[in-house]
């Protein structure tokens, strides 16, 4: 009987009401001693210390994969071992008969269809999803994420950019966040794109503007692929 009498005081101090009681309880001790002892300011400093270190820890583990990708095996002069680590390394989503070439980063969330071709040193910052046939050109950056111009913070937030099928993305042009790339579209080299493209439009310039129209009439499939590039 006096097991059991023991087994349910225990059982009630490790309720959750009653941890959260002794927790507030030590620390409101804690806070009286260090006051008295005139240590309560160089114990908030060292606590913040410990705690910025910790979530600097928590950030590099959380952080190396993508350096080891972006910047170890984006260079190796093996395609498949690079596919390999965009997908199970870093979690991107690719279709088949995708080819990335040498040099090219990725940070967020990806996905990338079937039959695409991205160039030597794009940068994709997601959340991005591009779909199947797009090819994007060498030196191509993609962000989706920014800062408010005007937030006293400087906050940060992001918008997904889509490319829909049969896309074709110029040598060092740029996509902001939250645009959409219309089926077909083109987008002209070093160009600088904030505004949405529709389906089978041609822009260009900086900011890019609607230039031209491309056929509609597009069913070819993107099967590129060379050794040790």
């Amino acid at each position: 009987m006096k097991d059991l009498s023991f087994c349910k005081k225990f059982t009630i101090l490790l309720r959750p009401q009653k941890v959260l009681a002794m927790r507030l309880t030590v620390k409101k001790t804690l806070k009286k001693v260090l006051t008295f002892l005139g240590l309560l300011a160089v114990a908030k400093l060292i606590l913040r210390i410990v705690r910025s270190a910790i979530e600097r820890i928590r950030l590099s583990f959380f952080a190396f994969p993508w350096y080891l990708h972006n910047y170890i095996v984006a260079y190796i002069p093996w395609h498949f071992l690079r596919i390999l680590s965009c997908k199970h390394l870093l979690g991107v989503k690719i279709g088949k008969n995708v080819f990335i070439h040498l040099g090219v980063m990725f940070v967020g969330d990806i996905t990338i269809g079937a039959h695409c071709v991205i160039g030597r040193n794009c940068y994709l910052g997601g959340p991005i999803k591009i779909g199947e046939n797009v090819s994007i050109t060498a030196g191509t950056y993609m962000f989706a994420s920014t800062h408010i111009k005007d937030s006293p913070s400087f906050e940060g937030y992001y918008d997904a950019i889509v490319i829909n099928d049969y896309a074709w993305l110029g040598a060092r042009s740029m996509v902001l966040p939250g645009v959409s790339i219309g089926k077909g579209a083109v987008l002209g080299a070093q160009s600088t794109l904030t505004k949405n493209i529709p389906d089978f439009a041609v822009y260009a310039g900086s900011p890019a503007k609607e230039v031209g129209k491309r056929s509609q009439a597009l069913e070819y499939e993107l099967n590129y692929f060379a050794p040790f590039n």
